[in-house]
């Protein structure tokens, strides 16, 4: 009987990737204490790092399995990731390269190589640092704010990081900033199930290539275990009046670049003949891709036109291939407009 059940553990085993097996040569000592008690407090759970129970739930979600030869708790490749004192002694590519040049003026590059659990709020610090700051007069108490929205970077480089793939060696997410774009890079091609399209239109299937990293940063409240935060990322545009973020994918990494103001869409967009729009006509292109799909009716009124005007600005984006049609006859009361 015991040899059939070593037998049954071997075989599933061998169905594991290398993150997601045990490490034979490591034990919990190679955990953080202060990752461990960061996941305890953002998750609001009632261990201490230290407790037997706390170890039995870690067990239950996967990050550690027990040794049953020498009674002790192994962690996964994941649990390292995920909670190690040194993650890339064991994967080298477990990194976040950030860098950042404004003109001439270069600021020193960061690498953010902790344990995962750590880095979103290191990031949020250091974002804070490097980005220009703008002036907030929303309330009656002026405050100096970063020019760009934290909340937007943090929730796309913590998709970066939870969704990319570990198993590509030397290849290393990263932000990169200039004076015109925020690109942020992450290891890996889109899932088979989704398309550069619907994350480009913010409609991407919530699958996730690491369910577990994606399970314990929802126990945080750093994502939702359901999406790729597109909600945020569509927010840009209607919320903080800037353009939304693009995807592209050139081996081995997705990217996914966000324009630091309207002017800037030109310099980011892989549209190439986006640059032939006036301003008024590019701030019409980007209220499109906010919306996802809207008739000639709903753009006049958005922006207070007249209906010929509206045909024109409709007609050039078409004519450049920056925007399509659901099909519909060009005089039906269906007829929608999308961006490509």
């Amino acid at each position: 009987k015991q040899a059939n059940e070593r037998k049954k553990k071997k075989e599933e085993e061998d169905l594991l990737t290398p993150i997601e097996k045990p490490i034979k040569t490591a034990d919990l000592s190679q955990f953080s204490d202060e990752a461990l008690n960061k996941f305890i407090t953002e998750a609001k759970l009632s261990f201490k790092s230290s407790d037997n129970t706390f170890h039995e739930y870690l067990a239950d979600v996967g990050v550690i399995q027990f040794d049953d030869k020498d009674k002790v708790f192994r962690p996964t490749g994941f649990g390292i990731l995920l909670f190690g004192k040194n993650p890339r002694s064991k994967f080298k590519q477990a990194a976040l390269m950030a860098s950042v040049e404004y003109g001439n003026n270069k600021v020193e590059p960061k690498t953010f190589d902790q344990a995962l659990v750590l880095i979103p709020d290191m990031v949020e610090e250091w974002l804070i640092k490097v980005l220009p700051l703008a002036k907030d007069t929303s309330s009656f108490k002026r405050k100096d704010i970063p020019d760009f929205p934290i909340k937007v970077l943090r929730e796309a480089i913590i998709n970066a990081l939870v969704h990319r793939d570990y198993e590509i060696e030397g290849a290393k997410s990263s932000i990169e900033i200039d004076d015109n774009k925020i690109v942020i890079k992450s290891p890996g091609a889109p899932l088979p199930s989704i398309s550069l399209e619907q994350l480009n239109s913010f409609k991407a299937p919530s699958i996730s290539r690491n369910p577990m990293l994606t399970f314990v940063f929802s126990l945080m409240d750093y994502v939702e275990e359901k999406g790729f935060g597109m909600k945020i990322l569509k927010s840009l545009y209607k919320e903080y009046d800037l353009p939304l973020p693009e995807y592209t994918f050139q081996e081995p990494h997705l990217s996914i670049s966000f324009p630091r103001n309207m002017e800037a869409v030109t310099n980011v967009s892989e549209h190439k003949r986006i640059g032939e729009l006036t301003s008024e006509e590019l701030n019409g292109f980007e209220w499109i891709k906010s919306q996802g799909e809207v008739s000639a009716k709903d753009y006049t009124i958005q922006f207070g036109i007249a209906s010929r005007t509206t045909s024109r600005h409709l007609g050039k984006m078409l004519d450049l291939g920056l925007i399509r049609t659901n099909g519909e006859n060009p005089k039906s009361p269906k007829l929608r407009y999308r961006a490509t």
